[in-house]
């Protein structure tokens, strides 16, 4: 059977606390192209996604407040680029990454 790779909208709430939606991705038991492409598309509006060595995983859980986006992200086996859509879609941007295992890679184009 196959799994639908779009995200699903896994809560709407317009509540006191300012949360709006929340969303959710899962790539597991999904064939990782599949799941791949599905997570792209997911990001296509803020962040080009790019394959990396090694497998691809990726669970997801983001929540839209009135004036913030948060994401818990478990991933593997990409990257996101947004070196031209910072400065372009109006958001002031604060990233924070926690890595429980593994390790974060960055470029040197990631400062500024």
């Amino acid at each position: 059977m196959a799994h639908h790779a779009s995200p699903h909208y896994a809560h709407r709430q317009n509540g006191e606390d300012g949360l709006k939606e929340a969303i959710g991705f899962s790539s597991e038991g999904m064939d990782e192209d599949l799941a791949f492409d599905g997570y792209r598309q997911l990001y296509a509006k803020g962040a080009d996604v790019i394959r990396l060595d090694g497998p691809f995983c990726a669970r997801v859980t983001g929540w839209r407040f009135r004036h913030m986006l948060l994401f818990d992200r478990h991933l593997s086996g990409m990257a996101h680029v947004r070196e031209e859509r910072v400065q372009a879609d109006g958001f002031d941007h604060i990233v924070l990454h926690h890595a429980l295992s593994g390790s974060v890679h960055r470029t040197d184009s990631d400062i500024r």
